[in-house]
C-alpha cells in the first residue's frame, strides 16, 4: 500500500508549516547563538536541526505515516 502523491502533498504542506512555526526553545538558542564562540554556535545549530527533526516526527506520527514502519521493525 503505496502513499500517493495526492495523498503526500497535504502532509508534506503540514510539515513545512510545522517547522516553520514559531518555536520558543528554537528561538532561545538561536538568541543565544552570537553571544557564543564558535564551537558552542556549532552545537547550537545541531540542536536546532534536532529539535526540526522532532518537530517532523511528530507530525510524521500524528499523520499515521509511522504506523507502517513499526509493522517492519
Amino acid at each position: 500500500d503505496t502513499l500517493s502523491l495526492h495523498d503526500a502533498l497535504p502532509i508534506l504542506g503540514q510539515i513545512l508549516s510545522s517547522t516553520s512555526a514559531p518555536d520558543p526553545n528554537r528561538d532561545l538558542l538561536l538568541a543565544l547563538r552570537p553571544l557564543l564562540k564558535q564551537d558552542k554556535q556549532k552545537k547550537i545549530d545541531k540542536a536546532v536541526k534536532m529539535l526540526k527533526l522532532y518537530t517532523i516526527y511528530t507530525t510524521l506520527k500524528e499523520q499515521g505515516m509511522l504506523n507502517k514502519l513499526n509493522d517492519i521493525l
